[in-house]
């Protein structure tokens, strides 16, 4: 690197630059050094490896997320088209419903009007009564020689 940062600090700032780390994360970074009694003006090149890792995980981490919610975004608004196809199919049905019961009720009222008269047509003095089709089933019983 041309300008080869020698201390702690300078090292965290640069890569923050370099990834574009938020200012959340370069903050967390410092107070860890604080936290565990290192001075930012220290040398960096025991600390060189994990800090290039840490700033690296955070930048795939974040673009990660960027990706999951740009997928999620398109989701949502497929989900938006899905549901707003389905209710214009919804209506659609209804509007054909409506129309069929309307068309059946106008000629259901002169189909009803002649059931009538045929009903009076062939009335007779006894009421019929209609049961269900009755068949004769012959159950066997085994004889004595047959096994039982």
């Amino acid at each position: 690197m041309a300008n080869d940062p020698k201390s702690i600090g300078s090292q965290i700032d640069c890569l923050a630059r370099l990834t574009g780390a938020p200012d959340s994360f370069v903050e967390q970074v410092r107070s860890l050094f604080l936290t565990k009694g290192l001075s930012l003006e220290d040398a960096v090149a025991p600390y060189l490896d994990a800090l290039e890792e840490a700033f690296r995980r955070e930048e795939m981490i974040r673009r990660s997320t960027g990706r999951a919610r740009e997928s999620l975004s398109r989701l949502n608004h497929q989900f938006n088209r899905l549901g707003d196809a389905y209710r214009r199919q919804i209506e659609e049905l209804k509007r054909m419903r409506s129309a069929a019961s309307a068309t059946s009720s106008g000629s259901g009222s002169r189909g009803a009007k002649s059931r009538k008269r045929q009903r009076l047509l062939i009335a007779t003095d006894r009421p019929a009564v209609v049961t269900r089709t009755q068949r004769d089933v012959a159950i066997l019983v085994p004889g004595p020689s047959d096994p039982q």
